[in-house]
């Protein structure tokens, strides 16, 4: 379960798509509904998923620059945004967001967004990014799908704790930002935005995975293995038991599997 693999990006999307929470989405409408043309930056943008959801649900007049830094994904999201009625242009920036976040020109954009992003960045990337977009006079932020933490496995398995202890270990190790914020990340960016005066809310975006979804359950079940592996490799021969036993329900059609997002929305308070 690579955070930047096409294949893994491929498989999430359309569970991504049917989380992410609409009332999240209102907020930013009411924001932006008066902007023509509209101009959105994606930041972290991967395949450009985030643009093939929000695209159709935004109004006519858009135009979307999609920065990441890997330039594979960039050419996969040129090759599959084209064409979207409300979409005028679509740009790629190929940039190192870790290195070079003071180069991105904020206050060409009316809304910044990102998705399944700020779990991987550190406290003081989430500050940094805070102080550029207020600075800078951004209207709206909106960011998806960031973990929470909360992960639930059904049946049950006595090791489910400790495997996810492991995972929340891995989730705070570098991801190339410095000390990740996992988990805490949804949180510290509220905290950051409301600091220089936005106005935040966030609302829940959690998959919820049946037995159909097993191909999905068996990535993220692999992804917590290897995870796990990394920070105790020493415990080899429990993780691969546990592996064991949870693929063993996914096979069997018995496995069910929660996983928890938080969807975040930032207006810029007028006052």
């Amino acid at each position: 379960m690579g955070e930047f693999d096409t294949a893994w990006l491929t498989l999430r999307e359309p569970y991504d798509h049917h989380a992410r929470s609409d009332e999240a989405l209102a907020p930013v409408l009411r924001s932006v509904n008066n902007d023509t043309p509209l101009h959105i930056l994606d930041i972290g943008a991967g395949g450009g998923s985030n643009l093939r959801y929000l695209a159709p649900r935004l109004p006519a007049g858009q135009h979307w620059t999609l920065a990441d830094s890997d330039p594979d994904l960039l050419a996969h999201a040129q090759k599959t945004c084209r064409e979207f009625a409300h979409v005028d242009t679509v740009a790629l920036h190929q940039v190192d967001l870790a290195a070079d976040l003071t180069t991105l020109p904020f206050s060409d954009y009316t809304l910044v967004t990102a998705s399944a992003f700020i779990d991987l960045v550190s406290e003081v990337w989430i500050d940094a990014f805070a102080h550029q977009v207020r600075t800078q006079n951004v209207s709206a932020c909106l960011f998806t799908l960031s973990v929470d933490g909360d992960i639930s496995w059904t049946p049950a398995d006595p090791s489910d704790s400790e495997m996810a202890g492991l995972f929340s270990q891995h989730m705070h190790s570098d991801k190339g930002f410095g000390p990740a914020s996992g988990y805490q990340g949804w949180q510290k960016l509220a905290d950051a935005l409301e600091a220089v005066g936005y106005r935040v809310t966030v609302h829940d975006s959690p998959w919820r995975l049946q037995k159909e979804d097993a191909a999905l359950q068996s990535a993220l079940l692999d992804g917590y293995a290897k995870a796990a592996l990394e920070i105790a490799p020493d415990r080899i021969a429990d993780i691969d038991a546990w592996k064991l036993r949870r693929q063993s329900h996914i096979d069997t059609s018995t496995s069910q599997l929660s996983v928890g997002h938080k969807d975040l929305v930032a207006i810029l308070d007028p006052s």
